[in-house]
C-alpha cells in the first residue's frame, strides 16, 4: 500500500495518539481495513508495492521496509489507492465532517493559491481545471515519502474520482506529482 498523509486532519486531535483517532473516527466507520498507522513497524502488509531510491551510481535500492514513525502523521499512514479514494469520497460528501467544515477545508486561504491552478485549503488540496474543460475545481491531496507517491482527487459531488499510488525510483518523494496532475487533468477533462 502507498504511504500517504492525513496530517491536516489529525492536528485537531492533539490530546490523543493520531493513529488511534484515525482508526476510531475514519478507518473503522468507513471500513478502511488497509488504512492504518504502522507506528515503528517497518513492514507493509501484503500485497504492496516496493519503494526504491537511486544511488549516485544509478543502482536501485529497495527501501520498502522503513520506519516512518519519525514523520508521524505527516507521512507514516499506510493505505491502498482504493481506500484513499473512499476516504476522499466520504470526506467531500460530508460523511466525516459537517458541510461547513468541509467548505472551510476546501477553500484556499489568502496564501493558498499556488501555481498551475493548485490551491491549498485547510488540509485539502484544490486543482482548478482549465476553462477548456469546464473550469471546475477538484479536491483531494497528494502524498509522498521516499520511494512512494500518491494523488487522490474528486469532484465535490464525488461523481468523478481519480486516485493513483505508485512507487518511484526518485530520491524526491514528490517527483511524480507534476506528471500525475497532468494525467488527472485528462481524467477530469476527458
Amino acid at each position: 500500500p502507498p504511504r500517504s498523509t492525513l496530517f491536516p486532519y489529525t492536528t485537531l486531535f492533539r490530546s490523543h495518539r493520531w493513529g488511534d483517532e484515525l482508526q476510531q473516527r475514519i478507518a473503522a466507520p468507513l471500513g478502511l481495513t488497509r488504512t492504518r498507522d504502522p507506528g515503528s513497524d517497518p513492514r507493509l502488509p501484503p500485497p504492496h508495492a516496493h519503494g526504491y531510491l537511486t544511488r549516485p551510481d544509478g543502482a536501485l535500492v529497495d527501501i520498502t521496509e522503513m520506519n516512518t514513525s519519525g514523520v508521524d502523521a505527516a507521512g507514516s499512514m499506510i493505505s491502498s489507492a482504493r481506500q484513499l479514494n473512499a476516504f476522499f469520497a466520504a470526506l467531500l460528501s460530508g460523511k466525516l465532517l459537517p458541510a461547513r467544515l468541509v467548505d472551510q477545508m476546501t477553500t484556499p486561504g489568502e496564501n493558498g493559491h499556488l501555481a498551475g491552478g493548485l490551491g491549498d485549503g485547510l488540509g485539502v488540496a484544490t486543482l482548478q481545471l482549465p476553462n477548456s474543460c469546464g473550469g471546475q475545481t477538484v479536491y483531494g491531496g497528494a502524498g509522498g515519502i521516499a520511494g512512494y507517491n500518491s494523488l487522490a482527487l474528486s469532484t465535490r459531488d464525488g461523481n468523478r474520482r481519480f486516485t493513483v499510488a505508485l512507487n518511484t525510483a526518485s530520491n524526491d518523494p514528490l517527483a511524480a506529482t507534476d506528471k500525475l496532475l497532468r494525467i488527472a487533468q485528462s481524467v477530469f477533462c476527458g
